[in-house]
């Protein structure tokens, strides 16, 4: 298998292409561009990655969009 790889045209395995990726001023390294609170827990979100859900500002969490589950 070493062998294939080895005699394998460099293009054959690997591509290159330019792309776009979009980013927000919440992106980019540096203090924040803005705070928000949670009107449910208190946290404080960060970046304009809160959620506004029925007038209200929450965390993803609090909105129901968190990556975790509590137990």
């Amino acid at each position: 298998m070493l062998a294939y790889f080895e005699n394998l045209p460099y293009n054959a395995f690997l591509a290159a292409q330019r792309v776009r990726v979009p980013l927000g001023a919440g992106d980019m390294p540096g203090p924040p561009v803005a705070v928000a609170v949670c009107a449910r827990c208190g946290e404080e979100v960060m970046d304009l990655r809160h959620v506004e859900k029925d007038g209200q500002c929450l965390c993803k969490s609090c909105a129901g969009a968190g990556y975790y589950q509590a137990l």
